[in-house]
């Protein structure tokens, strides 16, 4: 069993140019309304299936959240995130 943590940050800026096809008066709809600054931090594990007596077998659970959010005009901004995927390893002779 191994223990895991990360950080995750973006920088995002601005939409820029112009496109005649998109009127609408609505906040998505400009481009100043794009972008921002996020950072996130995640913890973990990561199960080998040596420790669940299948040795092809990997877990790994992990759950993280926004620790900074800064963003430009109305976007929506996360709140957490989880996964918890379970690979099968085929041995091929």
């Amino acid at each position: 069993m191994t223990v895991t943590f990360r950080a995750s940050a973006s920088l995002q800026g601005s939409t820029r140019g112009w496109d005649p096809e998109i009127r609408s008066q609505t906040a998505p709809a400009s481009p100043l309304f794009y972008g921002g600054q996020r950072v996130e931090l995640f913890g973990g594990d990561f199960v080998s299936g040596k420790f669940i007596v299948y040795d092809n077998w990997t877990l790994l659970a992990e759950a993280g959240l926004p620790v900074y959010q800064n963003l430009n005009g109305p976007p929506r901004g996360k709140r957490a995130a989880r996964t918890a995927p379970l690979r099968l390893s085929a041995f091929l002779r």
